[in-house]
């Protein structure tokens, strides 16, 4: 963006003075990847990752037919939502989120959301993205199922599902138990090449 203005330089005479500045994306407090595991949402970190890992099933998104729903919540209220790169989008839950659902998306495979032009009440406005891996099974979020994502599913077997362990609850039915260990176990050796 660009601005013009007069000004007095220690004299008789007027000069133009030109700034020009860039517009400010809307910051971003999280974006992430929801879902409820019996009554509690879980999100899978997909800013502070490079990129997050969605290690859980299709679905229980608190949206029927929805496989996943990418929640990004940003620092001020948003004004426009802009639009979406891919997916369905709408503005909310809360007044500084924007949520985009998506349907359809298959297993081992990345997928990159982006937000165009974007608003909030500060008037920052811009383009504000995300990339995702998918992997059922990859509890530990290392691009690879084996056996080490069998054993972490396995050591937390009949635990309540936390914030620490909510990874394990593939199905996120709520419950981790021999149904989430086996579906770790059918995906043994399904992997992800290194991010784009």
């Amino acid at each position: 963006m660009r601005k013009e203005a007069l000004y007095n330089q220690s004299g008789p005479h007027s000069q133009t003075l030109i700034e020009e500045y860039s517009p400010t994306i809307p910051p971003l407090i999280s974006i992430g990847s929801r879902k409820i595991h019996g009554s509690v949402p879980f999100h899978v970190d997909l800013l502070n990752a490079s990129p997050g890992i969605e290690c859980r099933s299709p679905g229980a998104t608190g949206t029927v037919g929805v496989d996943y729903k990418i929640l990004f919540s940003f620092v001020n209220n948003v004004t426009s939502c802009g639009s979406a790169s891919t997916g369905s989008l709408s503005s909310g839950p809360g007044s500084n989120q924007c949520t985009v659902d998506l349907t359809g998306v298959a297993d081992q495979q990345y997928v990159t959301v982006a937000l165009n032009n974007v608003l909030d009440s500060q008037t920052n406005t811009g383009t504000v993205s995300t990339t995702m891996g998918v992997l059922l099974g990859d509890v530990n979020a290392n691009r690879l199922v084996n056996s080490t994502d069998t054993s972490l599913v396995q050591a937390q077997s009949g635990k309540p599902v936390t914030l620490s362990n909510f990874r394990m609850d593939v199905n996120a039915n709520g419950l981790i138990n021999s149904t989430d260990t086996s579906t770790v176990q059918s995906q043994s050796g399904h992997g992800l090449p290194t991010p784009p």
